[in-house]
């Protein structure tokens, strides 16, 4: 079954399907989807670039701003530090007075969750319906078509002829997996079927629709169908005569581990969810760079320590969470998450360079100005 076909299903929301057909057609002319993840991840970030530039702007003006203002605002806090609510209302007229907007330094924060939420569910609507395919076409493709070219020994103990007039299988005839244990032909299916299948690699990862850790290589029939952590949450297609299990087994045999210690049969060895966290720690880490200082806080000094670290803890959250969801799902989307990291990082320091230069610049015009005066 073709993926362009599987996108009109309903089972698939519309607002997935324009990532869901973009994924696909990409695909078609890369051949990897490996790779099909990389320039996809390296697209949308072009794409949404002049986006991420205004918003370091922004937050420069807004840092910028807030500089000035520290002064005033300390001053505020010691005018005011037995009352606390004077103090927020001063605070505030005097951010406003200024144009200074703190929760514009949430933007890119809020942004990065909502394109996280729409790739992530746009990779899983995908490879659902990518596993459902396998399954499918391995149905049709390898176990319907065994029945056919090997119609003389299941006629022999069904009885009867199992082909129509055309030579393919007659409608009055049901397929099962009975028949093929009754003819003694279960090993040559099991072949067929190893045969017919080869996971989606993508350089060490055996299985890019996998997680890229210790798991099977072949998703088990819970792991197919569980909708919890880590699971594909994919329906069993239509394979009449035949369960997941019979179909799939000797594929999981040939291609996963036999246990936890047989480290040359997992997937993959958590290299992308540890370089997708490590890199967005080193992105938020510029990223904080950037943004504006959080006014003067209230209360007591155990108090404001202890917001300074939960807005810390908040902060670094982020690449956890994040970094949580590349062990747990996708090798797929553990690519999207660290190709992302990585142009974030490059586009965070080269606008730093460029603004400290022009920093440096500015700095040097004022001093011969004032030189000259």
């Amino acid at each position: 079954m073709a993926l362009m076909n599987l996108i009109t299903l309903s089972g698939v929301s519309s607002i997935w399907k324009p990532i869901i057909s973009l994924l696909d057609w990409m695909n078609s002319g890369i051949g990897n989807f490996g790779w099909t993840v990389v320039v996809f991840s390296i697209v949308l970030r072009v794409v949404l670039l002049p986006l991420d530039i205004w918003q370091k702007f922004s937050m420069r003006k807004q840092k910028e701003k807030m500089d000035i203002l520290r002064p005033q605002l300390e001053k505020l806090q010691k005018q005011y530090a037995n009352r606390p609510d004077i103090l927020r209302q001063k605070q505030y007229e005097l951010q406003k007075s200024a144009n200074v907007h703190m929760m514009s330094s949430c933007l890119p924060m809020i942004f990065t969750l909502v394109i996280f939420a729409i790739v992530f569910q746009g990779f899983r609507e995908y490879i659902v319906y990518v596993n459902e395919s396998i399954v499918t076409n391995l149905y049709n493709d390898v176990y319907l078509q065994f029945f056919v070219d090997n119609h003389a020994a299941i006629e022999s103990v069904v009885g009867h002829s199992i082909l129509d007039s055309s030579g393919n299988l007659a409608a009055n005839f049901f397929p099962s997996y009975a028949h093929i244990e009754a003819a003694g032909l279960v090993d040559q299916l099991n072949q067929k079927l190893v045969e017919g299948y080869s996971p989606e690699s993508w350089l060490w990862v055996k299985n890019v629709f996998m997680s890229d850790t210790w798991a099977n290589v072949i998703p088990s029939y819970d792991n197919f169908i569980s909708s919890g952590l880590g699971g594909i949450s994919a329906s069993i297609p239509d394979i009449a005569g035949v369960s997941y299990n019979e179909l799939m087994t000797p594929i999981m045999n040939a291609y996963n581990k036999s246990g936890f210690t047989d480290l040359k049969n997992w997937n993959g060895y958590l290299l992308l969810p540890l370089l997708s966290i490590l890199t967005s720690f080193f992105a938020t880490m510029l990223q904080q760079k950037m943004q504006p200082m959080q006014p003067p806080t209230t209360g007591s000094e155990a108090q404001q320590k202890q917001q300074k670290i939960m807005n810390k803890v908040m902060v670094y959250m982020m690449p956890i969470v994040l970094g949580f969801f590349a062990i747990m799902y996708s090798a797929a989307f553990a690519i999207y998450y660290f190709v992302s990291n990585i142009i974030t990082t490059v586009t965070s320091v080269t606008f730093n360079l460029i603004v400290k230069s022009a920093d440096k610049k500015r700095l040097a015009d004022d001093n011969v100005i004032i030189t000259k005066s």
